[in-house]
């Protein structure tokens, strides 16, 4: 309910109230009704004005190279954010201005580029790095030679394979300020401890790294919190229950405390196959029929299910296909709904779309 209806309503029952016959109660019960009605009011304001937006630079898993792994996330209202991961930026920062959802954002006047070279070179503060797989950096390493200097954020193994497979003089100039010489100096590398709280630089946000696995690969659960509240944003994962791994459910017990007091505020989770896909064809990744496993496992952690309904649940990395019929992301919608027993609000990214959690 918005706030101006709120106000609305409080003043047509003061005046109904008015039209009563006169009496110390009606009189008491009108000033009340004035209090409570601005009260809502002012909670619904001020929850308007907390929380994250993020913007969806790339939403697939392949195929397109223009439309790969990378979320902005950044604190309500503000003109800053963090890049959780990078597969895709130019593209989809176009995507999302043609789409209207930086219009909030101001570029100065005097400012030489366009407004997506403002938002690439001043708007994104920083990038964080699930792991070294060409979809989830591809984008930053080709906007690199136009982007400012900024901080990567990421665990060890995956700042080691940036460092060796990409800034490295021979797939790519080192635009880093570490690594072979000569070093170009544009981006610092900022190791994650794994579950140590960081902050994030030139922003009012931390960041907790917790390591996934990816089919023996490193991958990335990240705790972006602002004011208390927290996204999480995760990498490339399969289910505990395949890989024989703890992984998950330990991204689950650091955050139980935050569901509990209703600050986690959405989830980003990869679903890059549909539930056809066999188990042992699946190589780190998840499906509906697995997501839904997943949450299943957080809501017996946090002990008491009915605290993610209607969560905001964004399903990354959707492998497109080249088959003819039903798009993946439909058939996927369906499946992810069809095991819903949560009530979660599963939301399938459109490229350049934006959300307030």
């Amino acid at each position: 309910m918005g706030i101006a209806r709120i106000k609305l309503i409080s003043i047509k029952i003061v005046t109904r109230a008015w039209r009563l016959p006169a009496s110390r109660f009606h009189v008491y019960y009108a000033v009340v009704l004035v209090i409570f009605f601005n009260c809502i009011a002012t909670n619904a304001w001020s929850k308007a004005g907390g929380g994250f937006d993020i913007i969806a630079l790339g939403t697939e898993g392949g195929l397109r190279s223009g439309n790969l792994s990378a979320y902005l996330i950044g604190p309500h209202g503000q003109s800053l954010s963090v890049a959780c991961d990078a597969g895709n930026l130019i593209d989809g920062i176009e995507a999302a201005v043609d789409a209207g959802n930086f219009s909030a954002t101001i570029r100065p006047k005097d400012y030489p580029l366009s407004l997506t070279g403002y938002i690439l070179r001043e708007h994104i503060k920083g990038y964080l790095i699930t792991h070294g797989h060409l979809d989830h950096i591809a984008g930053l390493i080709i906007a690199s030679p136009d982007d400012s200097a900024k901080p990567i954020y990421a665990l060890d193994p995956v700042l080691q394979t940036i460092s060796q497979s990409y800034f490295n003089w021979q797939s790519w100039p080192n635009f880093a300020a570490s690594g072979l010489s000569p070093q170009l100096g544009k981006y610092t590398y900022v190791s994650l401890a794994g579950s140590s709280q960081q902050e994030l630089l030139n922003t009012p946000m931390l960041v907790t790294a917790l390591p996934l696995n990816h089919n023996g690969i490193v991958s990335t659960a990240f705790i972006i919190e602002y004011k208390q509240d927290i996204v999480v944003c995760l990498g490339d994962t399969g289910a505990d229950s395949i890989q024989k791994s703890d992984n998950l459910k330990n991204v689950w017990q650091f955050i139980k405390s935050k569901v509990r007091e209703g600050r986690l505020k959405a989830i980003i989770i990869e679903s890059s196959f549909t539930n056809e896909k066999p188990n042992d064809s699946l190589f780190g990744h998840l499906t509906p029929k697995l997501v839904n496993q997943e949450l299943l496992a957080l809501a017996a952690i946090v002990g008491e299910p009915k605290l993610l309904k209607d969560l905001p649940v964004i399903i990354s990395h959707i492998k497109p296909s080249l088959a003819q019929g039903q798009r993946v992301q439909d058939i996927m919608l369906q499946q992810l709904e069809l095991g819903n027993t949560l009530d979660v609000d599963f939301i399938i990214p459109k490229q350049g779309e934006r959300w307030h959690f």
